[in-house]
């Protein structure tokens, strides 16, 4: 079974729906949900709730604004991993999910009241390498204000979750893309260009594997962007028995979505105290965004006493994601399941860390409070061990 959050789609300037279309995308929606949405005892009463959203639909004056309307309608349930995905979207979804490398410019914006950020910046990719930092402004794209860039996806965020809008940026046509950003809030502006190629999350995380030196420990550290169907419960025992066998701590970077809850449960049991696989200090990073497969790790390694969680509440998205199509290169993202007692506890609610840091994004320069929060916390925990080892 498998879990995720993803993107929605917006093009910028979309072509004008004809009459007849008005309304499709919004009754493709409602039919799904009517026939397969999880509370069943909600279908009956969908139709209802969706009567004025489908007025306003039927007026659209294109697809954008359909898009909107649905997303304003799904944001009226109460679940989480309700939104409308692109086929583009759908398409990076699976890749990363089954280990795929695809066309990127490693990166992500988030839009803030203050402008478009900088985020989900893949280590060692396309957009790093040219020198892009996380918390980086956005000014410009290909000279368009970012707002009224070709170049820029439909907000990304679920439909009923307090996230800020994200968007991922289209690699097509060029293959390349000049941004105009400023690093500092009253900096100068700058520009630079991104040649896109072929990436995943997944290969980005292997290029996090490293070992950070702190006061005489060694804490080996890598992050998960994904959880994908299969492979990384494999890799995270490579890592604890061979890569970082003689570190002092590890700490697993949660931080990003979620993925397969069948992959995560096996990484629960692999690295849970009782297994041994890992009997050493074990940090765990999230934020806001951590969700899903992830928000199962973080609470079961949590609750057994294998972890320590450092960062940001989860979000209390944990519930399965299913997908249809419901209109021209558009999928519905909903769920039709639960995952029964994981629903019932984190769903709404999310995983509180032991350690709260706050991780701010705008004009942050590449700063990672959560990280270094998590270097403090693995050294505190080798202390204690030090400690208790000198006393006997």
């Amino acid at each position: 079974m498998a879990r995720f959050l993803l993107f929605l789609l917006l093009f910028a300037s979309a072509p004008r729906l004809p009459a007849q279309e008005r309304g499709a995308l919004m009754e493709g929606v409602l039919h799904t949900l009517v026939n397969r949405y999880y509370a069943r005892d909600l279908r009956g009463v969908l139709p209802k709730l969706a009567e004025p959203y489908l007025e306003e639909a039927r007026l659209a004056e294109d697809l954008d604004g359909e898009r909107r309307i649905v997303h304003r309608f799904l944001g009226g349930l109460d679940s989480s991993h309700l939104a409308l995905l692109s086929s583009r979207t759908y398409r990076t979804l699976e890749d990363e999910l089954r280990r795929r490398a695809h066309a990127t410019f490693g990166f992500e914006l988030v839009e803030l009241e203050q402008g478009y950020f900088v985020d989900g910046l893949l280590e060692q990719g396309p957009a790093a390498r040219a020198g892009l930092v996380r918390g980086d402004q956005i000014l410009a794209i290909d000279g368009e204000a970012v707002q009224h860039s070709k170049r820029l996806d439909w907000r990304s965020d679920d439909a009923a979750l307090p996230d800020p809008p994200r968007h991922a940026l289209f690699v097509e046509p060029t293959g390349r893309v000049t941004l105009v950003y400023r690093r500092r809030r009253d900096g100068p502006a700058a520009s630079l260009v991104i040649q896109a190629a072929k990436d995943s999350a997944w290969n980005a995380g292997r290029r996090s594997e490293r070992v950070i030196e702190e006061r005489g420990y060694r804490i080996g550290y890598v992050h998960s962007w994904f959880i994908p169907f299969q492979g990384l419960a494999r890799r995270m025992e490579q890592l604890c028995s061979h890569t970082f066998a003689e570190c002092d701590a590890l700490i697993w970077d949660l931080r990003g979505r979620g993925g397969s809850a069948d992959e995560a449960l096996r990484l629960v049991r692999l690295l849970d105290r009782e297994r041994r696989v890992w009997a050493k200090p074990l940090i765990l990073l999230q934020d806001a965004d951590t969700r899903s497969a992830k928000e199962v790790i973080a609470d079961e390694l949590q609750r057994s006493g294998s972890a320590v969680v450092v960062g940001e509440p989860t979000r209390g998205a944990v519930i399965p994601a299913t997908f249809e199509a419901v209109g021209p290169h558009t999928y519905l993202m909903f769920p039709s399941s639960t995952l029964g007692e994981f629903t019932q506890r984190l769903e709404g609610h999310g995983v509180l860390p032991d350690v709260p840091i706050r991780a701010d994004l705008p004009w942050s320069g590449g700063g990672d409070p959560i990280l270094r929060a998590g270097v403090v916390a693995a050294r505190a925990w080798c202390d204690l061990l030090r400690q208790g080892s000198r006393r006997k």
